[in-house]
């Protein structure tokens, strides 16, 4: 389900990493809002995704899109 984007639509890519033997997963959308951890409310259904991330993850990070509006949310797993 894609919940968290606004316009339903967003980009994935999954590449293997070869070199770190892992792969970097980076998810793309039309907002320009970065996300950022934050404390989840009680049994809230929103509030744990980067909590998650980070603790699975070698690194992670969001970073604008470089020719318009949106951003990409990457995170890198090691083997």
């Amino acid at each position: 389900m894609l919940k968290h984007v606004p316009d339903r639509r967003c980009t994935i890519v999954i590449a293997r990493q070869e070199e770190r033997q892992g792969a970097r997963v980076e998810v793309s959308d039309s907002s320009p809002a970065l996300p950022g951890p934050r404390e989840p409310e009680g049994l809230c259904e929103s509030g744990r995704g980067l909590a998650l991330v980070a603790l699975i993850s070698e690194a992670w990070d969001a970073e604008p899109l470089p020719d318009g509006p949106g951003k990409t949310v990457w995170f890198e797993l090691k083997r």
